[in-house]
């Protein structure tokens, strides 16, 4: 689905309903992972088939977003749940959104650290190890999913520059942290803002030609920021 707000000063129905079941809560309009906690919640999630539904209930799962310079940014969700039954039910008649989805293209679209790259794309991911607790207790020999693990990475393609200006190898081989921070739209109510206070290059740098142009492929993780974890990375609207 596209990566938009609501328009409004709260998160969009979208993110409130979806995040959660990957592992992040929301304070105020920002979202983080939270390991352990007791409020985190599983979806129930139907799709309308021909006059009947199909349902899947107590979901959880793990997101990528997909970011095009110049189009909007999409960000997509795989869920794991226990099957239901099949129901007779009339469709819905769907509420359409009236907030425009922002275009990843402004001043401050991403920067690495002090450095502005010159990008193409870059792909994020929650990586979520997704687990169905197993019940005998229970009909369908299920209890609900749990997440067990997480591991955020991230993959960027800037314009290859001086070594001078920015040598991706030597923070490699020092496994060197940095803020990355990816900002869609500049319109209030319709920022969103997905930061890793502490991303790592975890792979050689590879320089490859896209059309001409020299770029190095940037890949790694999003480690913690404080000691005490749980804040490898935020989703924030305003």
């Amino acid at each position: 689905m596209d990566l938009v707000g609501n328009g409004g000063a709260n998160a969009p129905a979208w993110a409130t309903t979806f995040l959660p079941a990957c592992g992040m809560l929301e304070t105020s309009g920002s979202f983080a992972f939270v390991t352990g906690s007791t409020t985190a919640k599983t979806l129930t999630v139907s799709v309308y088939e021909d006059g009947k539904t199909r349902t899947l209930y107590g979901c959880v799962g793990t997101w990528s977003m997909a970011l095009t310079a110049g189009e909007i940014g999409k960000i997509s969700f795989d869920l794991v749940g226990i099957y239901g039954t099949d129901a007779d039910v009339a469709l819905l008649t769907p509420a359409y959104p009236t907030t425009l989805p922002p275009r990843w293209a402004n001043a401050s679209g991403c920067a690495f650290g002090a450095y502005t790259p010159i990008l193409s794309s870059a792909t994020l991911a929650a990586n979520n190890t997704m687990k169905l607790r197993e019940d005998a207790n229970a009909v369908s020999g299920f209890k609900a999913g749990i997440i067990t693990d997480r591991f955020p990475t991230f993959e960027i393609d800037p314009e290859t520059d001086l070594v001078a200006t920015k040598n991706w190898m030597s923070e490699f081989l020092a496994s060197t942290r940095a803020s990355l921070a990816f900002v869609l739209g500049t319109a209030t109510n319709n920022v969103i803002t997905v930061t890793y206070p502490k991303a790592q290059i975890t792979s050689a740098p590879n320089h490859e030609d896209r059309d001409g142009v020299m770029v190095t492929k940037v890949s790694g993780n999003a480690t913690r920021n404080a000691s005490a974890g749980d804040d490898c990375c935020t989703v924030v609207f305003t």
